[in-house]
């Protein structure tokens, strides 16, 4: 397989600094065939082409702790190609926008509270 032009710009973001990690549910290594440094992959269910990482039954408690991390602190997730869903990977799509439901009601609330002492 080779990569895709989703690949393709996903390497030129992080390249130029504007993708801090890519999470990575398929075992294929095309993010590294189009030119993302393994450094900044996170293959949290496995990868064929890197032996610190078998996947299978056995998931890197440091990959999905990672991805966790990156979760809780995410302003912006980008789900493409992908259902993000089971392993822990779902994480990476559903705490950003649970914060992004958070804050947008306390802004609702907070717009109805001036409104109210405004009257």
């Amino acid at each position: 397989a080779q990569p895709s032009a989703g690949h393709r710009t996903l390497a030129q973001l992080h390249a130029h600094g504007l993708l801090a990690r890519a999470f990575n549910q398929c075992h294929d290594g095309l993010l590294q065939k189009a030119g993302m440094g393994q450094h900044a992959v996170n293959e949290v269910h496995g990868a064929f082409f890197d032996p610190s990482n078998p996947g299978g039954y056995w998931l890197r408690e440091d990959l999905i702790g990672e991805a966790h991390e990156f979760a809780a602190r995410a302003d912006l997730t980008l789900a493409l190609g992908s259902s993000l869903s089971g392993l822990n990977a779902d994480c990476l799509a559903e705490e950003p926008a649970r914060r992004c439901s958070l804050a947008r009601i306390h802004r609702y609330h907070a717009a109805a509270a001036e409104t109210d002492g405004a009257e």
